[in-house]
C-alpha cells in the first residue's frame, strides 16, 4: 500500500483537484492522509466531502500551526503504507503516477523512485519541466545544488524512515532538499525517465 501524505492550509479552491487526481489513479492500493494545519477557510468541509466518498481518504487536523514539515511528520506517523508519497495540496497526479512508481520500485527495490514534474498553467498547458537527473548516489550533487527532488516526485519505502529521518520542523524553506540530503546519505535513487 502507498500512503499519500498531503499537508494543507487554506486550500479550499485547490485541494479538490488534487484529491480528484488521486481518486483517478490506476493503482488503487493507497490511503491518503490530508493533514490540515489549522485552516481558517472551508478546506475542512471540502476534504470531508472526499472522506465521505472514499474511505481511503483520511483527514486529521493539527490543533496548532506546525507548517508543512510538521504536517508531513504527522501524516507519516499516522500512515500505514509500505511506501510513502508526499504530495502538496496544489499538485495533480497523472493517472498512472503511482502505478509506474510501484513498477519501478519492484524493478529497483533498493532505490527511492523519482520522476519528472510538470508545471502547468490554468489552461492545462505545460509551461516548465523539472527534469533533474536523480539517479544513483545523489548526495554530493544535492550538496552542490546540481540536482533537486520535488516533493511530489518521490516514492519512498517506509523502511527508509528510521526514527532519525523526519522533516525538520524548524526549517523555514528548502525542506525537500533537507529531507533528501538525509535520505541520500543512505539510499540510491532511480528515475522514471518516460
Amino acid at each position: 500500500m502507498v500512503s499519500i501524505i498531503i499537508p494543507v492550509y487554506n486550500r479550499e479552491t485547490l485541494i479538490g483537484k488534487t484529491l480528484d487526481s488521486i481518486l483517478e489513479q490506476t493503482y488503487t492500493d493507497w490511503e491518503c492522509w490530508v493533514v490540515d494545519d489549522s485552516s481558517t477557510d472551508s478546506t475542512i468541509e471540502v476534504v470531508n466531502g472526499y472522506v465521505k466518498r472514499d474511505t481511503r481518504v483520511k483527514l486529521v487536523r493539527n490543533q496548532n500551526l506546525k507548517g508543512a514539515p510538521g504536517a508531513r511528520n504527522t501524516g507519516l506517523e499516522l500512515s500505514a503504507g509500505d511506501y510513502i508519497c508526499f504530495f502538496d495540496s496544489d499538485d495533480i497526479m497523472y493517472p498512472t503516477h503511482l502505478e509506474r512508481k510501484i513498477a519501478y520500485s519492484l524493478e529497483f527495490p533498493n532505490c527511492i523512485i523519482t520522476s519528472w514534474s510538470h508545471l502547468k498553467n490554468d489552461d492545462d498547458q505545460v509551461i516548465a519541466e523539472y527534469t533533474h537527473k536523480t539517479e544513483g548516489n545523489i548526495f554530493g550533487d544535492l550538496l552542490a545544488e546540481k540536482v533537486y527532488v520535488d516533493t511530489n516526485s518521490a516514492l519512498i519505502k517506509r523502511t527508509y524512515f528510521d526514527k532519525n529521518i523526519r522533516w525538520d520542523e524548524s526549517c523555514p524553506s528548502y525542506q525537500e532538499w533537507d529531507l533528501h540530503l538525509q535520505l541520500s546519505r543512505r539510499m540510491e535513487y532511480y528515475r522514471d525517465w518516460e
